[in-house]
């Protein structure tokens, strides 16, 4: 089985926050009885293979693992591309052949932040969600076919090592590394990806991602980026980024982004 990427635990008990460095460890476990899926196991046969506006596909190059701790490393982080989401805001996105990677640096603010990703299949969203912790929630369709519906109003919270084990994502959490900047690492099976894909063939499930920020200390003014930077859907639901899986959102997936592979190590 494929190695977890190295990750940066940490423990909040009773007000004390430990960090718990946690090298690369053993292979993701398949899902526990009863549990949902993950992203991509129930996609349409051909999912992968859908051929979207070449406006709305991101290359990934293959780079090196990242340390996964909200601290964007230059040399880390060599072989990413760059997308600018606004004035001096920016994503980085790569692959090392089992996990996508994403950070989010240069955002604006200097208090806490949430971050969210967003994979849509045709029948449901996931919603990867990193704070002070880490959960997922799901939104399925709702009956009048228009808004969608959370299948669970609380998040099970669990440590970063826990759900890259049990779900295949995980990301830094705060207090971790800087306030306004966030790392996620998602495997590529999630994405309905394969490093055995075709090189340039393949696109991944859409994906779109949100990051909320306060401005000050005040908490009373807040920046959000969110990519792609048009998006104007349920992405940008604030109750949604802060972990409170509101109901009666819509999403037009249709406008999101999708991933490719890029095997050849070049940008």
């Amino acid at each position: 089985m494929p190695d977890m990427p190295p990750i940066v635990r940490v423990v909040c008990l009773a007000g004390v926050t430990g960090l718990v460095a946690l090298a690369s460890a053993a292979g993701l476990a398949s899902a526990a009885p009863g549990q949902a899926a993950s992203p991509g196991q129930s996609a349409s046969p051909g999912q992968s293979t859908v051929s979207p506006d070449p406006a709305r596909v991101v290359v990934l190059p293959r780079g090196a693992t990242p340390v996964v701790d909200g601290t964007i490393d230059a040399r880390e982080w060599r072989a990413a591309r760059v997308i600018k989401v606004g004035a001096n805001r920016e994503l980085r996105v790569m692959h090392d052949g089992t996990y996508a990677y994403i950070a989010v640096a240069k955002t604006p603010g200097a208090g806490p932040g949430w971050g969210c990703v967003y994979i849509a299949e045709p029948s449901r969203i996931t919603v990867l969600h990193a704070s002070a912790q880490l959960g997922s929630a799901l939104y399925t369709r709702a009956p009048d076919a228009k808004t969608w519906t959370p299948q669970n109003e609380k998040y099970d919270w669990k440590p970063a090592d826990r759900i890259v084990r049990e779900e295949g994502w995980m990301a830094n959490v705060a207090p971790r590394g800087l306030p306004n900047t966030r790392e996620f690492a998602i495997a590529l099976r999630l994405l309905d990806l394969s490093s055995d894909s075709q090189p340039g063939s393949a696109v991944s499930l859409p994906v779109a991602l949100a990051y909320l920020v306060y401005d000050g200390e005040d908490a009373k003014t807040r920046s959000m980026v969110a990519w792609p930077a048009a998006v104007s859907d349920g992405v940008r639901d604030e109750k949604l980024i802060e972990g409170w899986n509101p109901a009666g959102l819509t999403f037009a997936p249709e406008t999101w982004m999708r991933f490719r592979l890029d095997e050849s190590g070049r940008r």
